[in-house]
C-alpha cells in the first residue's frame, strides 16, 4: 500500500523565500525551546515540513497537543501541493501568535487524509521556562 514519505519537520522563528529557490529558516530549534518565562507568546513560530510521495488528492491537518492533553487545531483540510514533475511537497505552517501556557511535551501532529487512508505523523517538542532554569542554576 501506498504511503506518504514524512522526511522531516522544523520549528523555528521564520522561514523566508529566497531569490533563486532558496530557503532560509531563523532561529531553527532543536527539540527544546526556552522561553523567558511560562506563559510566553511567540509572535511568530513555523513548523516547516517535507514529504516525498505527496499528490493533489492529499488533505493535511497540523494539530499541537499542549502537557496538559489540551489539542489545538492550527490549520485542517489544506493541501501540500507538489512541484510540477515532482512527488515531493513542503508543508510551512505558521503560528502567528503561538502561546504556550505551560512548560513540558507538547506534540505536533500532521495528518494526511487521501480518499481511504489517514497517515500521522508526529513531532515531540519541549518548552522550558527560562526563568526557572536560570534559579536552579544559582542555587
Amino acid at each position: 500500500m501506498y504511503k506518504p514519505n514524512f522526511m522531516y519537520l522544523h520549528i523555528c522563528d521564520d522561514v523566508r523565500n529566497e531569490v533563486g529557490g532558496k530557503i532560509s529558516m531563523m532561529g531553527i530549534y532543536e527539540k527544546t525551546l526556552i522561553v523567558p518565562s511560562v506563559p510566553f507568546i511567540f509572535p511568530k513560530l513555523c513548523f516547516y515540513s517535507r514529504f516525498s510521495g505527496i499528490t493533489e488528492n492529499h488533505q493535511f491537518n497540523f494539530s499541537i497537543t499542549n502537557p496538559s492533553g489540551t489539542t489545538l487545531e492550527i490549520i485542517e483540510d489544506s493541501q501540500c501541493r507538489p512541484e510540477e514533475g515532482e512527488d515531493q511537497g513542503i508543508f510551512n505552517v505558521v503560528a502567528t501568535p503561538f502561546e504556550v501556557s505551560e512548560e513540558g511535551r507538547y506534540v505536533a501532529t500532521i495528518k494526511i487524509e487521501e480518499p481511504e487512508n489517514t497517515h500521522t505523523y508526529t513531532k515531540e517538542f519541549y518548552v522550558y521556562d527560562g526563568n526557572k532554569l536560570n534559579k536552579n542554576e544559582t542555587e
